[in-house]
């Protein structure tokens, strides 16, 4: 996964999912925080997948773990990032902050993770499709 567009990402990783008997939901790119909240609120996945390619996904991402982990926010619900985090080469303490913050898995940017992913993926729907 070099250097494709954010679009493709997101199709390529909806496909992988597809393809293991997942239903997917793809909100696209660019999704506002408290947008991407109140649709996780109606719709109630089981994991919600975060990817960013611009650097600025540890940013982004902070915000968008406020609105989903505040109160009236779906409960149970995993959420996972992976991507190009940040610019700034804190790549450990990025991963901290988000840990922290609340996301239950973060993935670097970097091909060989798609094992991990699925792996990861699987584990935290526990079966569910």
């Amino acid at each position: 996964m070099g250097n494709e567009s954010p679009l493709r990402r997101l199709v390529f990783l909806q496909l992988l999912l597809e393809e293991s008997w997942h239903h997917v939901r793809n909100a696209g790119p660019c999704v506002p925080a408290p947008v991407l909240a109140e649709a996780c609120s109606r719709l109630r996945p089981d994991v919600l997948v975060l990817g960013t390619v611009n650097g600025h996904g540890t940013e982004d991402a902070l915000a968008a773990i406020e609105h989903l982990r505040a109160p009236g926010a779906p409960v149970g619900m995993a959420v996972v990032i992976g991507g190009e985090l940040s610019t700034s080469g804190r790549g450990r303490q990025d991963v901290e902050r988000l840990l922290s913050a609340g996301f239950d898995a973060v993935f670097s940017d970097n091909p060989r993770v798609i094992r991990e992913f699925t792996s990861a993926f699987c584990a935290l729907v526990g079966g569910k499709s």
